[in-house]
């Protein structure tokens, strides 16, 4: 799923499009400055988080509020489109009320269980947990530290989160925490991407849940030796300097190792199955069978990534691929494992421009899935049992972006968006349709609901605002 960041970056892009066309507006319907920077004064603000269920029946969203319209997250059917409040913000209050919880809470955050069943909206330092299946609260998570980035066990009973340089487990029932890794901050810190890693490799989460369930690997960064940079922190009442890690060219790197912690029995040790040397550990990914994990080695110079797998069980390291070049290697996505048949789904640019390949865990030659001279932004889903991967591209036009369906086989890619521009896409777990966020020169952002076989498209959530044509755009 593209993050909220990416969601609004596509916005702001198609706003700023729409502006270059306001230059033709006819007299006396001139675009203010405020207008023009009112996300919502052309139309309804499209959601940040969208959050499917898992057999695709809906999806979820957070209505901020309006005149006359409280906040709320509301359900949205595929059928017929019809909406349903699923926790609005009166009860949301209630529960942080009855929980003793006085902090403001972030429903554009929320987060669905692995079931569908649990909604999670965090509070501050605390979470208000939603059971959608009795629409009432199943309880309020507290003293969590500052703002955590809450993770669900695949069997929701759990959730992770990372917090003054240690890694913590809590219980959804009970809300006990149990810490899992323990950092020295702030030299030492165990499941938080530090700045080089957030601002360099894209990294927001740096801990994995294993797709059973019992176990968690995460990255520890160990900063010692790596030099400092005062940066004055701005977002404070009382600006102050504070010291930022930060390595230059030929300076010391963070060291960062990857590490694997099972949560039982409590109070093992945790296992490393990686380190960084004077590179980078870009990015990690379970196998589907818990049994073993890959990660990505990316050498201080950058030319050079290597795709390894560990086997937790022999504690064998074996090479799965690696992506060279003379000048620069880009960290694309994760791999993505199939379930069912031995292999995964990798994007690379060994052609000079990125494109889909199907691999094996045996170390043959990767078959192509896409080519030409056009580039595929990201792979958005898999569908093994269909036989079909969908990604994202720009076949058509270097200032447009389409989804397309790739056949596994090799067969040539078929274009599943058919109006001219930018399109972002969210899959339903089941592959059988797609929100498609569609926006071009001139027209706001827009969201429709798109059968994946027939292409047949809906409108979701649509601008309700000023005619378009009074201010001189055109679509």
């Amino acid at each position: 799923m593209p993050s909220s960041r990416t969601r609004a970056a596509a916005l702001a892009c198609a706003c700023a499009l729409a502006l270059s066309a306001g230059a033709a507006a006819p007299p006396g319907k001139t675009l203010s400055v405020a207008d023009a920077v009112d996300r919502s004064f052309f139309g309804e603000d499209l959601p940040e988080t969208l959050a499917w269920l898992p057999d695709g029946s809906a999806f979820l969203y957070h209505r901020p509020s309006a005149e006359g319209r409280p906040a709320a997250i509301v359900a949205c059917g595929t059928d017929e489109l019809s909406r349903s409040v699923v926790l609005a913000e009166a009860q949301l209050m209630e529960a942080l009320a009855l929980g003793e919880v006085s902090e403001t809470p972030d429903m554009d955050r929320f987060t669905l269980s692995p079931s569908g069943r649990f909604l999670l909206v965090p509070a501050g330092s605390a979470a208000v947990l939603w059971d959608r299946v009795a629409n009432a609260p199943a309880g309020v998570l507290s003293g969590l530290g500052e703002s955590p980035d809450l993770a669900w066990s695949p069997d929701e009973t759990r959730l992770a989160y990372a917090t003054g340089g240690d890694l913590w487990v809590v219980s959804r029932e009970s809300g006990d925490k149990r810490r899992v890794a323990q950092g020295e901050p702030p030299l030492v810190t165990c499941g938080e991407a530090d700045w080089l890693y957030g601002e360099e490799l894209d990294l927001d989460r740096a801990f994995w849940w294993s797709p059973d369930g019992k176990a968690l690997a995460y990255f520890r960064f160990d900063e010692t030796g790596v030099p400092t940079y005062p940066l004055l922190d701005q977002a404070e009442l009382d600006p102050e300097v504070k010291p930022q890690f930060y390595p230059k060219p030929g300076e010391k790197n963070p060291r960062v190792t990857l590490e694997v912690v099972r949560l039982e029995p409590a109070g093992a040790g945790a296992v490393v199955a990686a380190e960084s040397g004077e590179g980078y550990l870009a990015r990690a990914t379970w196998l589907p069978s818990s049994r073993a994990i890959a990660y990505q080695l990316l050498d201080r110079r950058q030319v050079k990534l290597s795709l390894v797998l560990f086997d937790l069980g022999s504690g064998e390291r074996r090479l799965l691929l690696e992506e060279t070049s003379p000048t620069w290697v880009n960290v694309l996505d994760e791999p993505r494992f199939f379930g069912r048949r031995p292999g995964f789904l990798w994007r690379s640019e060994r052609d000079g421009f990125a494109h889909l390949y199907a691999c094996s865990l045996d170390g043959s030659a990767p078959v192509q899935l896409t080519s030409g001279p056009w580039v595929v932004d990201e792979l958005l889903e898999g569908d093994e049992k269909g036989g079909f991967a969908y990604v994202a591209g720009n076949r058509e036009s270097p200032i447009e972006k389409h989804v397309y369906r790739v056949d596994l086989k090799g067969r040539a890619a078929v274009r599943l968006t058919e109006q001219a521009g930018w399109h972002e896409a969210e899959f339903s777990p089941t592959s059988a349709h797609f929100l498609d966020t569609r926006s071009r020169a001139g027209t706001p952002a827009t969201l429709h609901l798109v059968e994946t076989a027939s292409r047949r498209s809906r409108t979701g959530l649509e601008p309700p605002g000023p005619q378009l044509a009074e201010y001189g755009f055109s679509a």
